[in-house]
């Protein structure tokens, strides 16, 4: 199918064009033209920008109010202008300054009450900018912007939660419907998220003494299974960390969200597996793509796995494809070990290409980050042979 149509296809083009249609049609009925209806589209435009943005906001406040775990915060969209550390947080600053994301977890108990409160406090900064907007109404720029700002705030109240992406509303209303097994799942993401920090600090012992504790916990629990197999990952044991994920999806039929990640995961080891030898890759690169291409149908943003993408690539030969995918994996990762892999596997790239100077200089960066890492510290072996 044409790209065009399938964006006519999209729910949100649909939106868009019918609001574009009544914005037209209510500002010419005002009698206030061509630019009364400018005005009143800048709004609209504005309001879809600025109330996810302030909704977004409220949530980090509480967060970092309520003792959530905030470990990365993005500003902006495009090519990254650059990272620094403020406290335990990374923020990255990117070219268009259109949305703002963070990655936001549990940290210590009271799991639950907590994360409702910063949802709470989510909802309240929202429901402050629709209101004011409403003031406005009467002029073309507050036609526009009021109602679109209280349609995205109702969306954003819509319980919802998929890779990558917990709405407010699912935090008002979602979380605390959830049943006994949901709910410890959800508190032991306050033991993945401080064993995750060790390992970007490449603590791996004090790491694996965090994820001990969680086994001891909650030993059946898809999160504890997800720091098992990311502490076999960081000692480059990639063969039990795939088996492990194989053995638990057949065994469990896990929920999307769950199994996205999962599946995400099955395909970087299994190609890793496959790139250390310790599995045969004419078994394992065939199920690791189908894994991948599976985890992006069942909703995990491509864009998100391109990294993976160019591991895959190269795999199959693709070397320029590899070099341009694991360019742009490590340009919007957001933890120091995947930017570093993803460093890795653009070095081994220009490697394939002969541009070991290229390779060097990347694996540097890569070393610079996290060299400790098993991919890292196997480019430069090679490196160093070649």
């Amino acid at each position: 199918m044409h790209p065009w149509l399938r964006l006519l296809r999209k729910p949100w083009f649909l939106v868009a064009t019918l609001a574009l249609v009544v914005l037209t049609t209510v500002e010419t009925s005002l009698g206030n033209g061509p630019l009364g209806v400018l005005a009143a589209v800048t709004g609209a435009l504005l309001g879809t920008i600025v109330l996810p943005m302030c909704t977004r906001t409220g949530l980090l406040l509480g967060s970092f109010l309520l003792g959530l775990r905030v470990r990365h915060i993005v500003f902006g969209a495009g090519r990254r202008l650059g990272t620094v550390r403020a406290g335990q947080a990374e923020v990255t600053f990117r070219t268009l300054p259109v949305v703002l994301s963070a990655d936001i977890g549990p940290r210590r108990e009271p799991v639950i009450a907590r994360c409702w409160t910063a949802g709470l406090v989510s909802a309240l900064f929202g429901v402050a900018v629709a209101t004011a907007g409403w003031f406005g109404i009467g002029t073309p720029f507050w036609d526009g912007f009021a109602p679109a700002a209280t349609a995205v705030l109702l969306y954003q109240l819509i319980p919802g939660r998929t890779p990558l992406r917990t709405s407010t509303g699912w935090l008002l209303f979602g979380l605390p419907r959830q049943d006994a097994g949901r709910a410890r799942e959800f508190r032991a993401g306050a033991y993945a998220a401080e064993a995750h920090a060790l390992l970007q600090r490449g603590e791996l012992d004090r790491a694996q003494a965090v994820v001990d504790e969680l086994d001891g916990i909650a030993p059946d629990s898809h999160t504890a299974l997800s720091c098992r197999v990311t502490m076999h990952e960081a000692r480059g044991e990639f063969d039990t960390a795939t088996m492990l994920l194989l053995g638990q999806l057949s065994e469990q039929q896990p929920p999307p969200r769950e199994m996205c990640y999962m599946l995400a995961g099955l395909a970087g080891l299994g190609l890793a597996a496959a790139e250390a030898g310790q599995l045969p890759a004419a078994d394992i690169v065939p199920t690791a793509e189908q894994a991948l291409h599976d985890s992006v149908r069942l909703g995990f943003p491509a864009f998100e796995l391109s990294g993976t993408f160019g591991l895959l690539a190269l795999s199959q030969g693709e070397t320029a494809e590899a070099v341009r995918l694991c360019g742009t994996g490590a340009e919007y990762s957001t933890s120091t070990t995947s930017r570093a892999d993803n460093l890795a596997t653009l070095a081994r790239a220009y490697m394939a290409e002969g541009e070991n100077g290229r390779a060097r200089e990347t694996l540097a960066d890569a070393e610079r980050l996290a060299d400790w890492w098993p991919r890292v510290r196997s480019v430069r072996q090679r490196l160093d042979v070649g």
